[in-house]
């Protein structure tokens, strides 16, 4: 028995790490097909060089989609391009993906499933919160391949697009390899959700203006019960939500309203185990409220000459609302039990 249970312990482990090997590998062999047509080994790290030359500063509106595109002009040269000009970002994506999956989720260690995890109801393991934890996370890596490409590519144009396969290449890859973990197994709703939320991010980085009028973001409060600081997958802490800016409105552009956001989200708590145990009791709760536009209120409107870090403080608060800023009728969010 004990010789048995052994095997299958090092039978489940090599699968993990299998598993984190071959995306791994897929992650390379992605790389280096960016860089084919006899690419020599000091050009390849001359480019790496010039593309962190690139992250320190920019000219680049990563704001503005490119003018006169048209998606009959995007094949599969300017993907391989873009994917050429994020080299350091696209290996780090699939990379620690791999990992998490292989150390937090048990990639490998059963057979290939499907499983039914429903949508938002009571019987359901989160309320939803891991349905919109799909789609926030799918637009956010695809907001941040897009914005890459845009600040170091030699030709920007399409980016949203490439950005947006990027993105769905990262989260197939999770639901695939769900499909070998015990407790996950492949979910349909996960790759829907996943979709909308890619979809959401193509929209807003291709429609002029959309992107400064609108953001999807999620907020984390820890609570008690779960014992520590979980951001990715504390459900029970989070909150999602649409922030419309009424600074990108012409109308309240130069008036003191440009400040302030309308937010309409959803939060879900006591589906876990450990709310269960703690008598937290089941609430959905969809909400409308107010926050302040913080982006507005310490950097003002985008410029060209923006560097990274601005970018980055940016990009933060376009996808991630400081506990605290928002309220309106969901305020119960915030008990922490």
């Amino acid at each position: 028995m004990v010789v048995a249970s052994g095997a299958r312990f090092m039978s489940g482990k090599f699968l993990r790490y299998r598993s984190a090997t071959l995306i791994l590998t897929a992650a390379a062999m992605l790389l280096a097909m960016a860089g084919t047509g006899s690419v020599a080994a000091d050009e390849t790290g001359e480019r790496i060089l010039l593309g962190l030359e690139r992250i320190r500063v920019t000219d680049r509106n990563y704001y503005r989609p490119a003018r006169n595109f048209e998606l009959a002009d995007y094949d599969g040269a300017l993907f391989l391009h873009h994917i050429s000009a994020i080299p350091l970002e696209t290996a780090g994506v699939f990379g620690a993906t791999a990992v998490i999956g292989v150390v937090n989720w048990d990639w490998g260690n059963s057979g290939f499933h499907f499983q039914n995890e429903g949508w938002f109801g009571r019987k359901t393991g989160s309320g939803g919160m891991d349905k919109l934890g799909h789609a926030f996370t799918g637009a956010f890596l695809a907001d941040l391949f897009t914005d890459r490409i845009r600040m170091t590519a030699d030709r920007p144009e399409g980016a949203a697009v490439t950005g947006a396969l990027l993105s769905f290449g990262v989260m197939t890859m999770v639901e695939v390899f769900d499909g070998f973990a015990t407790d996950h197994g492949f979910s349909y709703e996960d790759m829907l959700s996943d979709g909308a939320g890619i979809a959401f991010s193509l929209l807003r980085n291709t429609v002029p203006g959309l992107r400064e009028k609108l953001d999807f973001r999620q907020e984390y409060v820890p609570r008690s019960y779960m014992g520590g600081f979980h951001p990715i997958l504390g459900y029970e802490g989070k909150r999602f939500l649409l922030a419309l800016k009424l600074s990108g409105f012409e109308t309240f552009r130069y008036t003191p309203l440009r400040y302030l956001e309308i937010h309409a989200g959803y939060y879900a708590r006591g589906f876990s185990r450990a709310a269960q145990e703690a008598g937290v009791p089941k609430v959905r709760e969809p909400y409308i409220g107010i926050g302040i536009n913080l982006n507005e209120l310490f950097f003002g409107r985008t410029r060209r000459d923006e560097g990274v870090l601005k970018w980055g403080a940016r990009f933060t608060l376009e996808h991630f609302q400081p506990p605290y800023t928002s309220f309106g009728t969901g305020n119960r969010y915030y008990k922490t039990y």
